[in-house]
């Protein structure tokens, strides 16, 4: 068993790892190239001498799509081994199909309910206190695991009351350090959006490929 699901989160991460690489290529990075440029533009001009300097073509930087690629690769694998484990937690049957189900409700926990208190933000933008937004990124994350997790296998109303309440807690408490109104409203909505659906990618893969993988193993 211990075998088994080592190979499919190596398999699924690798995959899922290297498609999302490729989708941040074409989708993120030239807009994470795009917000660097205007941020090094606006120190420019209230630093001396020129000193910060507009980077060009960072979406073709090699240097980068490789850390982007090991990055998400070993994310991936980390990922996997997560949702790996929550197939056989659950006992149920899992083939491709149902591991993308399984990674959409990934995308969910870790992906989508976060972004509805801290949306991905672009570079340059004032974001508050890291590990305070880790804390919740955490807490929101894994508080809508569980409430999905009890919306899916329990069948008594008060355990889904229970999964109801642990989706709706981390919203109630609120996200930390509230970024400040971003200089182009425009811009932040595509990043976030292009962000976001690469992490569906993510996800979609590693659960299709999971389900994949996990099954012929069996």
């Amino acid at each position: 068993m211990l075998r088994r699901i080592l190979v499919t989160a190596l398999v699924a991460g690798a995959v899922a790892g290297i498609v999302v690489s490729l989708v941040q290529f074409f989708q993120v990075l030239p807009l994470i190239g795009e917000a660097e440029q205007i941020e090094a533009a606006a120190l420019s001009h209230v630093q001396t001498h020129g000193q910060v300097q507009a980077q060009a073509q960072v979406s073709g930087d090699t240097s980068r799509l490789t850390f982007t690629i090991i990055y998400n690769i070993l994310a991936g694998v980390a990922f996997g081994l997560l949702l790996v484990s929550a197939y056989v937690l659950s006992g149920r049957p899992v083939d491709w199909h149902r591991g993308v189900i399984w990674g959409l409700a990934g995308f969910v926990a870790v992906g989508l309910a976060p972004a509805l208190g801290m949306m991905p933000s672009p570079p340059g933008s004032d974001l508050g206190p890291l590990a305070e937004r880790q804390v919740w990124w955490l807490l929101c994350g894994s508080a809508t695991a569980g409430g999905l997790a009890f919306l899916a296998f329990a069948k008594a109303w008060p355990y889904r009351l229970v999964g109801v309440s642990l989706l709706v807690v981390p919203h109630l408490i609120g996200a930390p350090g509230m970024e400040s109104p971003a200089p182009d409203p425009d811009f932040a909505f595509r990043f976030a959006v292009a962000s976001l659906s690469a992490t569906g990618v993510f996800w979609a893969v590693l659960g299709g490929v999971s389900g994949y993988v996990y099954r012929k193993l069996g």
